[in-house]
C-alpha cells in the first residue's frame, strides 16, 4: 500500500481513489513538461480542436447535431467565427500587401490606375473586420431561402450553420495567406476550396446526395458569394467617391 501525496489516502493501485492523482507520481522530466502543457491546447479533447476536427470531416452532421441541442463538445457558433476572424484580420493586414503588391507589378496598369489599386488596398485594410461579417449574413439568408422547406431550419439556425462554416474557410484562407510568402498565386487557393466545402457541407446538412442536391448547394454558394461580393464593390465605389468628393 502507497500514501497518496496528494490527499494522503492510502491505495494499492496506480490512482488514488479519492483525487485521482498516480499515487507514485513521476519525476519532473522536460518531455513530461512539455506533455502537461500541451495537452490542453493540442488534445482533440480541447474545444476549439474538437469543433475544428468534426466540421472539417462532418461539416453537414456537427451543424445538424448543435441545431438539435448536442452542443456540449463545441465551441459556439459567434464565439468560434469570432476567434477566426480576429486571427484572419491580423494575418490580412499582415500579408496582404504582398498580394496587391504583386497584382499592381504583374499588371499592365497606367499611374491612375496603380494610385486606384492602392486605394482598394488601404480601403480593404481599414474595414477587412467589418467585411468578414458580411458573408455569414448573406450565406445564412441565402442558405435559409433554399433549405427551410427541406430542413425545417429557421433563420437563427441557419446563421449559426453559417458560423460554423464560414469559419472553417477562414481557416482554409489563413493557411493560403501562410503558403503565399512561398508562392504568392496560392493566395487565391481559398476560392475554390471555399466553394467546394461550402457545397459539400450545403448536402450533407439537406441530405440531399442527387445531382439537383449538389447543384442547389452550388447556387447557394454563388448566390451568397454575388451579394457579399456586390455589397463589398458597392461599399468601396462608396468610400473612394467620398475620398475624392
Amino acid at each position: 500500500m502507497n500514501k497518496c501525496k496528494n490527499c494522503g489516502i492510502e491505495s494499492g493501485g496506480t490512482y488514488c481513489p479519492e483525487c485521482g492523482q498516480e499515487v507514485e507520481p513521476k519525476r519532473m522530466t522536460v518531455k513530461l513538461v512539455f506533455k502537461d502543457s500541451t495537452h490542453k491546447f493540442l488534445h482533440w479533447e480541447n474545444p476549439s480542436l474538437n469543433t475544428i476536427r468534426q466540421l472539417l470531416m462532418w461539416p453537414g452532421r456537427t451543424a445538424k447535431n448543435y441545431i438539435s441541442g448536442a452542443k456540449k463538445s463545441l465551441i459556439k457558433p459567434y464565439k468560434f467565427f469570432l476567434s477566426w476572424q480576429t486571427i484572419h484580420v491580423i494575418f490580412f493586414h499582415w500579408l496582404s500587401k504582398n498580394y496587391f503588391n504583386y497584382q499592381i507589378a504583374t499588371s499592365d496598369y497606367n499611374p491612375a490606375e496603380r494610385k486606384e489599386m492602392q486605394m482598394i488596398q488601404q480601403i480593404m485594410n481599414e474595414n477587412i473586420k467589418d467585411f468578414d461579417y458580411l458573408l455569414p449574413l448573406f450565406f445564412a439568408y441565402i442558405f435559409y431561402l433554399f433549405y427551410r422547406k427541406k430542413t425545417g431550419i429557421n433563420f437563427a439556425e441557419s446563421l449559426s450553420v453559417s458560423f460554423y462554416w464560414i469559419s472553417v474557410t477562414l481557416i482554409f484562407s489563413i493557411i493560403f495567406m501562410l503558403l503565399s510568402l512561398i508562392y504568392v498565386k496560392l493566395w487565391v487557393v481559398p476560392i475554390f476550396i471555399n466553394l467546394i466545402f461550402l457545397t459539400f457541407a450545403s448536402i450533407r446538412l439537406s441530405g440531399d446526395m442527387k445531382l439537383s442536391g449538389a447543384l442547389k448547394g452550388l447556387t447557394v454558394v454563388i448566390l451568397s458569394y454575388a451579394m457579399y461580393l456586390t455589397f463589398v464593390v458597392t461599399l468601396i465605389l462608396v468610400f473612394e467617391y467620398n475620398f475624392h468628393k
